[in-house]
């Protein structure tokens, strides 16, 4: 509403004629204190929780750019045809071997190091036999690349900031956090930026928990949720636990300069001694020895270093046996359900069978017995 709060209310009611503490020197708040010369200079930058190393399905194809992959395609393509050609021109002794069809067979599996394992044919004509072993040691080669670069994508942590850029950041799906009623929020609230202004408008005003009280509200914050990130000074929050244990970090880019000071009343007495003080301390030398002694050590954390690998990290593996064994389990289900249906089926077929021939069996019985009727009566007569 225009009010001031805090320590440059304090100034400005008189109660107080200096900051007790280090102030950001914004615009805002020169139109009504003065400051000293600036103590600090830092930066602000946004931080987030440190998203634990874990298995993704991009793993499989990080190790290659996405224009290798095509090349990759391609050689596949071209060592088929070329292999196929090179069989039918030579006029190959097993040229049903290296078809079309089972050439594209070879070539994929020589790129996957599946290929001249279990072949179990191997060209004759000397022409051929060159491009065999040219396009199986092609595939060698990829395939061993491609291997390396999955083994330290798995076991070497690297992290990764989810944006780089403000642009980045307002595309993608993350809400920002910051201190409510600092010279922060009054960054993008009254930001004559375009981009700065929707970051308000659209990952700001609209969520309640962006507005916090306390920085350590908005670490708890970035810990609990992790789709809010966390825009502060980047000195502050270094001093904090949760930064130097490597549970939250930053995006590693500076994106706003801040100059801290002492503010004081307007036009006022002190100004002048304070820059005296301060200018002899820094020409003595005594204002880098204060910041080397309480200096923040910079964060350590496990990037670059191989670690053991987890069962997040092993998961592809136990789901394609997972899948695999449940996939035979169900074909087996199903094999044996329809070996009985076929059973019973067979069961009453042969019951009916049986039925007939043993109605067949009846009826000829009894024509029988009617016939040796007949020829007992006839002996009689004869008897006669």
């Amino acid at each position: 509403n225009g009010s001031w709060n805090g320590g440059v209310k304090d100034i400005l009611d008189g109660v107080a004629d200096v900051g007790g503490g280090f102030f950001t020197a914004s615009y805002i708040r020169t139109t009504v204190v003065d400051f000293t010369l600036p103590l600090l200079e830092s930066v602000n930058t946004f931080f987030l929780k440190n998203p634990k190393a874990a298995f993704s399905w991009t793993s499989y194809v990080r190790p290659f750019s996405l224009s290798t992959w095509y090349v990759l395609v391609c050689m596949i393509i071209i060592c088929t045809l070329s292999l196929a050609s090179l069989a039918q021109i030579a006029e190959e002794k097993n040229i049903k071997e290296f078809g079309l069809a089972k050439s594209f067979i070879y070539s994929f599996g020589a790129y996957c190091a599946l290929a001249a394992r279990r072949w179990s044919v191997t060209p004759v004509n000397i022409a051929v036999r060159i491009a065999f072993i040219t396009i199986l040691l092609c595939g060698c080669l990829i395939f061993w690349h491609w291997k390396a670069g999955l083994i330290s994508n798995l076991s070497v942590v690297k992290f990764e900031p989810p944006f780089t850029s403000l642009e980045e950041l307002l595309q993608s799906n993350l809400k920002v956090a910051l201190l409510g009623g600092s010279s922060y929020e009054n960054t993008f609230k009254l930001s004559k930026n375009p981009i700065m202004k929707q970051i308000w408008d659209m990952k700001i005003l609209p969520y309640e928990k962006s507005l916090f009280k306390k920085k350590q509200d908005g670490v708890n914050l970035i810990l609990e949720d992790s789709s809010f990130v966390q825009f502060d000074n980047y000195y502050a929050l270094k001093t904090f636990p949760e930064y130097i244990n490597c549970d939250i970090k930053n995006v590693q880019k500076d994106f706003t300069n801040d100059r801290f000071a002492f503010p004081m009343t307007k036009n006022g007495q002190f100004k002048e001694i304070f820059n005296h003080a301060l200018k002899r301390m820094v020409e003595s030398g005594e204002m880098h020895k204060i910041r080397a002694k309480w200096a923040t050590p910079d964060q350590v954390c496990e990037e670059g270093k191989g670690r053991t690998l987890g069962f997040e990290n092993t998961l592809p593996a136990f789901f394609i046996f997972m899948v695999g064994f449940g996939l035979c389990l169900c074909v087996l289900a199903m094999e044996i359900i329809c070996s009985k249906m076929g059973r019973l089926k067979d069961k009453k077929l042969d019951g009916r069978e049986k039925q007939g021939d043993k109605l067949q069996w009846m009826g000829t019985a009894d024509k029988v017995t009617v016939k040796y009727d007949d020829l007992c009566i006839r002996c009689k007569l004869l008897q006669k």
